[in-house]
């Protein structure tokens, strides 16, 4: 496989890693294996959660590729795949045309459908509303809350609205929900029903690989990780508040 296309495919697959939630060491190890594996006498990446770059140098010639990654998504099992792919690719090193269709393969896997990650959302927030002290007859309250707000969320998202924004309109809806069950007096566990569907929302994922960059050493990606779960946050916190103030 030429230089270029090996940088070109192991760039690729560190992109399709970086969507899917992987940490910053992670992809950087896995475009650093595959060079190596083809061939790459020196290989440098440097990956921030939204860019890669990585230079490889074979022959004393270098070749340096530059991707953008703006959309992100967490997809556990797609990455766990790319993963095996990685290893895969250094350890028998497969011709262009076989690397490709496996990566193609990954990236044409269809996920989980839309109208099952609401269902998901839904039952989550009702079996948190019950960890948090809230009763059976809460837990059937807060499901259909945690529907609506994940079909708007979804309708935003396919429109590509601001992330922050979504957060905001995500615990508006919740926080708004759950104010209104109470204030018709069908639940004394508000706070339980709130609470328990916004923990869908919290970025878990994101304060973990911000943990693990920081203690890696990678403090430009920690940084990007808690600054980006701080706004998430702060957008549910605010939609929340607006709902409370208006509605209380």
């Amino acid at each position: 496989m030429k230089e270029q296309d090996v940088l070109n495919l192991a760039v690729e697959i560190g992109a399709d890693m970086l969507r899917s939630g992987a940490e910053v060491y992670r992809v950087e190890q896995s475009i650093s294996y595959i060079c190596h594996a083809y061939g790459m006498t020196q290989t440098d990446v440097f990956v921030i959660p939204s860019s890669i770059v990585a230079t490889v140098c074979k022959n004393e010639n270098y070749y340096t590729k530059t991707r953008r990654v703006a959309e992100r998504e967490i997809n556990l099992g797609k990455l766990d795949r790319l993963n095996s792919l990685s290893r895969y690719l250094c350890s028998c090193t497969p011709d262009r045309e076989e690397a490709y269709s496996r990566l193609n393969q990954i990236k044409e896997e269809q996920g989980f459908p839309a109208w099952f990650l609401v269902l998901i959302v839904g039952f989550v927030g009702s079996s948190l509303t019950m960890f948090f002290g809230g009763s059976v007859t809460d837990a059937a309250l807060a499901f259909p809350i945690g529907l609506i707000m994940k079909i708007i969320y979804n309708i935003m998202e396919k429109y590509e609205a601001n992330f922050l924004f979504l957060n905001i309109v995500g615990g508006f809806i919740t926080a708004a929900g759950a104010e209104l069950l109470g204030y018709a007096s069908l639940t004394q566990n508000v706070d339980a029903i709130t609470i328990g569907i916004l923990m869908n929302l919290v970025p878990g994922i994101a304060i973990t690989n911000g943990m693990r960059d920081m203690i890696g050493g990678d403090f430009n990606a920690a940084l990007h990780r808690f600054l980006e779960a701080l706004l998430i946050a702060t957008g549910i916190a605010l939609g929340a508040s607006f709902a409370l103030l208006i509605i209380r």
